[in-house]
């Protein structure tokens, strides 16, 4: 048995046993964090380096490049392999080259290793992170579009280049292909068969990426993409925002695309991207078996499928070290997701005692004690104290804001409650309901 199983021997067996996860022997894990990304890998201190150089370059893109506001929420967390074996389990299927997975926990994205064409997969879904995270509402077309062009991101020692033709997409708009009616791309919705039909989905993506393609890098266009960029993503409809920002009419930007597509060549770029210096210089570290093992647990349970078998490794981890930290935040956050409050509890209040610096653990622990049938758990000043450390520790966090706003209004302190809000500037897709909900009631309750 490998030395990854020897480790977590337990957890391997539920795993199979549960879930047919098949868990096969691994190499030593490494750690690194910078601070946008923490990377866990089977490949050893050269890949993680090299992991977190990268995609904290990509995210410095974003942020320099493409001016878009601060990334709130967890660090988005890398896991890399060293072969597609030991990536297998976790992915959907043979065919996966590699994936992401979200929850408003965090985010996870999932190679086999750093071989081949990964990359660009991986940036695409990062580019859609960017923009959930952020509060972006752009519609399907561009969503789509901006990400296919950002997944042509290729690190070039301290410079990124980006705008290269993706293969697929070209071959998709090949001699004598016909493109669809701009008023059809801009109204198409992820239930349209232009875009769940594969035979359809070709040609929406390919022109999708083509269109945005042209609109920031054609000599016409690239002048008012940020305007295009703030207005699509402030949910302006897309024939609105383009005839405004460029004085034509959409049949016009149709030919202009129709001959953009027709020439078949696409410009690249090359632009210098900082790199802060705690990032360039990050200290990797060895992970314990037990440590990896908590992240791979963390990423079955984001995934409601393999929730059975985050259940069983949670537990086999559980009963190997019951009081590490890592493990009962991880437990905790979980349980919490899961409407287990009671079973969360212990491991709320057990990550405090072990000084957690996640906020949403302080945040989620008041909102439990603030129910409890307990009173001795609803003293004011405690709970006050809880939604305190929260704030201190992640100001900008909109989960932590929302959750303290709620306890608030339970509390009748519905002006409190408003003023919590009022700090959130852009609100995550994911979040919008219940934000619009707890705003409604912060001021019914604040009248």
């Amino acid at each position: 048995m490998g030395v990854w199983l020897r480790g977590l021997g337990r957890t391997a067996l539920a795993l199979v046993a549960l879930c047919a996860l098949p868990v096969r022997a691994q190499n030593h894990w490494t750690y690194a964090a910078g601070d946008h990304f923490e990377i866990y890998t089977t490949g050893g201190d050269a890949v993680a380096r090299r992991a977190l150089q990268d995609f904290d370059r990509v995210h410095m893109y974003f942020e320099q490049a493409m001016k878009t506001p601060p990334i709130t929420g967890p660090r988005t967390r890398l896991i890399v392999f060293s072969s597609r074996e030991e990536f297998a389990p976790y992915a959907a299927n043979s065919s996966v080259k590699a994936f992401y997975q979200s929850n408003v926990d965090g985010d996870f994205i999932v190679l086999p290793s750093l071989k081949g064409d990964v990359l660009p997969v991986v940036t695409h879904e990062y580019a859609h992170l960017v923009a959930r995270r952020t509060g972006s509402h752009y519609p399907l077309w561009f969503d789509d579009g901006l990400a296919e062009y950002f997944s042509t991101v290729t690190p070039m020692m301290a410079k990124l280049q980006i705008g290269a033709a993706p293969p697929e997409r070209a071959k998709a708009l090949g001699f004598g292909v016909k493109l669809m009616p701009l008023e059809r791309l801009f109204t198409i919705t992820r239930d349209s068969a232009d875009y769940t039909a594969p035979s359809r989905a070709a040609l929406f993506y390919a022109e999708s990426w083509s269109l945005t393609h042209m609109l920031l890098t054609d000599e016409r266009y690239r002048d008012r993409s940020a305007d295009v960029l703030t207005r699509l993503a402030n949910g302006e409809p897309s024939a609105l925002a383009l005839t405004t920002i460029y004085r034509k009419t959409v049949d016009d930007i149709a030919k202009d695309l129709s001959k953009y597509t027709l020439r078949g060549y696409y410009k690249t770029s090359t632009v210098d991207v900082a790199l802060p210096t705690p990032t360039s210089n990050a200290i990797t570290r060895a992970a314990t078996d037990f440590e990896a093992g908590v992240a791979l647990a963390s990423l079955l349970a984001s995934n409601p499928e393999h929730q059975p078998a985050a259940r069983a490794a949670f537990s086999a981890l559980q009963l190997e070290n019951p009081n590490d930290l890592f493990l009962n935040e991880a437990m905790a956050t979980f349980l919490v997701r899961t409407g287990q409050f009671d079973t969360a509890r212990p491991h709320l209040a057990r990550a405090i005692a072990l000084k957690s610096t996640n906020a949403r653990i302080y945040a989620h622990f008041a909102d439990i004690r603030l129910t409890s049938l307990d009173e001795a758990d609803r003293v004011e000043s405690e709970i006050d104290a809880l939604h305190q450390t929260a704030l201190a520790l992640a100001p900008a966090d909109v989960e932590v804001r929302l959750q303290i706003a709620r306890t608030l209004i339970e509390r009748r302190r519905g002006a409190e409650a408003l003023a919590m809000l009022a700090a959130i500037t852009r609100v995550p897709i994911e979040y919008e309901k219940v934000f619009a909900a707890t705003q409604a009631a912060a001021r019914k309750v604040a009248k």
